[in-house]
This record gives C-alpha cells, structure tokens and sequence, in this order.
C-alpha cells in the first residue's frame, strides 16, 4: 500500500512539473536564437517537406536512419492526418520529455531534485534539439517497462530513426551494463569508463566529420562549419563536480549503475569541451537527470546543501546571462 502511494506521489509531482514548464511563455522571454531549431522544424512541417522526405527513395536501411525517416512521419502524421497545428506537436513533445525526465529524477533520487531540471542548458537541449530530447525520452519509457523487454528493445530501435546519434547512446548504455556487471572493483569499473569515454570523446571530437564524410552522411559540412562544444566558464563547474563524484565511488564498494553514467557522460563532455572538441553540451545533456541521480545518492545531508547553494547560484548567474548575455 505505501508503494502504491509513492508511485502516485512522484508521477503527480513529475505531471505538475511538466505542466507548470510548459506553461511559461519561454518564446516572449528569451531571445530567438534559443528557438532556431524549432523554427527549422515549423518551415518543414508547415511547407510540407517533411511528407516529400518519407516519400522519397531509400536506397539502404542507413539511409532511413540518416534522414530520421521517423521523425518526418511523426511529425508529417500528427500535422497532416491529424490537424494537429506545430505549436501543439512540439507542445506536446515538449511536455513528453520533461515529464519523462523528471519522473526519472523523481523516482530515483529527491523530488526536489527535479528543480535543478531547470536549467537553462537543459532548457536548450529540450526546445533546440526536440529530436534527440524525444528519443531519450523515449529510452526512459523504455527502461520504465524494462519487463516488458520485446516492447523496450522494439522502442530502442525506433529511436534510431528519430535521431542518428541514439545508435552512440545505446553503445554507450550497454557498455556501461556490460562494465558493470562483468567486472568487480568500481576502481576497474571507472578506469574502463575513463578510458572508454575518452576513446568516444576523440572519435567524436577529431574524427567525426572525417567519419561522416566517409559515410556520405549530410551533416559533414554542418559539423565542419560550426562549433558545437562549451565555453571554459560553463564546462568548469562540472570538471569540479565529476572530480567529486569519483572521489565517492572510486574507493566505494557499492555498484551503482547510475554512478557509473554519471561519471561516463561528464568525462565525456569534460574532455570534449577541453580537449578534443566535438558536442560536449549534447553529452552533458543527455546524462544531465542521470547525473543529478547520482548527486542526490552519493552524497550526504550536509554535503548536498553545500551543492545545493552553489548549484543554485550557478543556475541564477547562468539564467541571468541567458537573459542579458548570449552565454555559452
């Protein structure tokens, strides 16, 4: 019976937050370059680009996934066949992906924790890369209903058509399950991780438009001319956090699953935004709700209300120069 009622008490919370995010004007307060993606997305679906995408011709099953061919019928099926309008399907995203993340930080860790979800690189990678944000979202769904396995692993694959880089993430997730359940110490276990996310930091950072280019894949040129990684004063604060988190579990011998993306996705972006280039706000965004899990769990009382202050005052400064600076 209390189960039962802790269910329903961090799925409501997780509602109400979700209800209450989406109801911010974010478009009237902030600048419109935080909206460009979404604007891309409102030209295709409204000019109808997106039904001569899923017409065309596929010469191979890389091709489907290097077009996202599923997030063109998404999008083409609920505006087309549905009369959905596009301010109500990236609504609707919208409250998808922060309703799944935050019942995964609710469920996980403290419900106050889900707070800490509004910040405002979160905020960017939920609004400017819907894409990406859905398909993660939608591996959360599927770790929910982990039991039932075929509809889960059914749900992984079809992410892939939503977003290429799913297929690096899914790598990434069943490496660190392998890791962690095929070898013993957590010091081996966060060597591996180190070096594994140091090994995708570069293949990523130096390699990857030689890799697309190779692939004949159409972003080549985009990564080419932009710089998709962080700017030193944003990137510090977590070099200081990842330090902390190895510090608790490198000697620990409790085996936490979640620790282990934890320390994974903040190497990873850490020696993307440092060292080797590459998309370290992507990583970090994508682990963000995993690592505020482990920030929760692998420190005590008196611990968390320091980081409480400090992340705080970094959340605030962080808005302020969203507002008033275009801050990286």
């Amino acid at each position: 019976m209390n189960s039962k009622c802790v269910i329903k008490d961090y799925i409501f919370f997780s509602l109400l937050f979700a209800f209450f995010f989406i109801l911010i004007p974010w478009q009237s307060i902030l600048p419109e370059i935080y909206f460009n993606d979404r604007l891309t997305y409102k030209v295709m679906v409204e000019s109808g680009f997106n039904k001569i995408l899923i017409s065309g011709y596929y010469e191979s099953l890389y091709s489907y996934i290097g077009y996202e061919w599923l997030w063109e019928y998404i999008t083409y099926i609920f505006y087309e066949k549905l009369g959905f309008s596009f301010n109500s399907i990236f609504l609707s995203i919208t409250f998808f992906n922060i309703f799944l993340s935050a019942l995964l930080v609710a469920k996980y860790s403290k419900k106050i924790y889900m707070l800490f979800l509004l910040n405002p690189w979160y905020f960017d990678f939920i609004y400017s890369q819907s894409r990406l944000s859905l398909a993660i979202s939608l591996i959360y769904l599927a770790f929910f209903i982990k039991r039932f396995w075929l509809i889960s692993i059914f749900i992984c694959i079809s992410c892939i058509f939503i977003h290429t880089s799913v297929i690096l993430f899914l790598f990434i997730y069943l490496s660190i399950y392998l890791i962690d359940k095929y070898f013993d110490t957590n010091k081996v276990k966060i060597i591996i991780l180190i070096f594994l996310a140091s090994l995708i930091s570069f293949l990523t950072g130096e390699l990857l438009i030689s890799i697309l280019g190779s692939l004949g894949d159409r972003r080549a040129d985009a990564y080419t001319e932009t710089n998709f990684s962080v700017g030193l004063a944003s990137i510090l604060p977590w070099c200081l956090i990842l330090i902390l988190i190895l510090i608790k579990n490198f000697n620990s011998k409790k085996n936490i699953y979640y620790s282990y993306l934890a320390i994974f996705f903040l190497t990873l972006s850490v020696l993307s935004a440092l060292v080797f280039g590459g998309y370290s706000l992507r990583y970090l965004m994508v682990g963000y709700p995993i690592i505020l899990i482990s920030l929760s769990n692998d420190f005590n009382f008196n611990e968390r209300k320091i980081f409480f202050l400090f992340y705080f005052i970094y959340l605030f400064i962080g808005w302020f120069l969203r507002f008033f600076i275009l801050w990286d």
